[in-house]
């Protein structure tokens, strides 16, 4: 089955916009981008139903992870359908979410925090979900975890010391250069010169050397010590979860609208 990377594109009027990511698994290893699509606008529905009104699903981004360059986009359009009647005629507070946390079998860990949830709902600070109720959150949740999703996980493999990093050529100084190859996924953990803030960063090998690696991308600058790891990406299926409710009210910082334009910001 293929691996399809889904984005929706989520705003709440004018007032913020977001994206979510999903990854998973769709028909067969050659799925056609309509056939990626139309399970991608079913889980658009399917998140539709616990979004408020004010919120809308602008559009749709599917990707096969095997073909990172080539994203099929579609424009959805569907609004939130959690109409329950509020008592309160505040406006939705787009950042409020709802703290998830899952499991893959591989062994990984994702905390999701889903926004969209009526004024209503939450009460000095706590989701309660008085005015929802818990069933049409539970079906979402239950929904992700059937064993069809995914978390994107990085496994690691060989690792090695580090001497120090170069910032301005983006160059690693390494004992163990010959171990890695072209294209190589790696994480380093170092800290900056002078035993300074810590850094973790990933990406790829652009090139290798005697006694050095080329990396991409990289703009830590200057580090000393650490470790350079071998990763491998891997998706574990997520495995069935429970949200307990009540539980404290977590916030996120939304977006720009995704419908306005992004022109500069103003410094005050």
């Amino acid at each position: 089955m293929a691996t399809i990377k889904y984005q929706l594109l989520i705003n709440w009027g004018s007032v913020a916009g977001c994206s979510e990511i999903y990854y998973k698994t769709v028909g067969s290893l050659s799925v056609t981008p309509s056939e990626q699509l139309e399970v991608g606008r079913d889980l658009c529905r399917r998140r539709s139903l616990v979004l408020t009104p004010k919120a809308t699903i602008l559009a749709l981004r599917a990707t096969d992870v095997t073909l990172p360059r080539i994203t099929t986009l579609q424009r959805v359009n569907i609004q939130g359908q959690n109409t329950q009647i509020l008592s309160s005629s505040q406006a939705d507070v787009p950042n409020l979410a709802i703290l998830a946390t899952m499991n893959s079998s591989l062994g990984g860990k994702r905390q999701f925090l889903m926004r969209g949830l009526l004024d209503d709902d939450v009460v000095d600070g706590q989701i309660t979900l008085a005015q929802s109720g818990t069933g049409i959150f539970t079906t979402w949740f239950n929904f992700l975890g059937t064993g069809f999703f995914l978390i994107r996980d990085l496994q690691n493999g060989i690792v090695r010391s580090i001497t120090s990093i170069d910032g301005s050529t983006q160059t690693v100084s390494c004992a163990s250069a010959a171990d890695f190859s072209v294209g190589d996924l790696v994480t380093i953990s170092s800290r900056t010169a002078g035993n300074g803030k810590r850094v973790r960063w990933t990406g790829k090998i652009l090139g290798v050397g005697p006694l050095l690696l080329q990396l991409n991308g990289y703009k830590w600058g200057n580090t000393t010590g650490g470790t350079i790891t071998k990763v491998t990406v891997q998706y574990g299926t997520v495995g069935r979860f429970t949200v307990p409710f009540p539980q404290r009210c977590r916030t996120r910082q939304t977006g720009r609208p995704f419908d306005l334009l992004r022109g500069r910001v103003v410094r005050r």
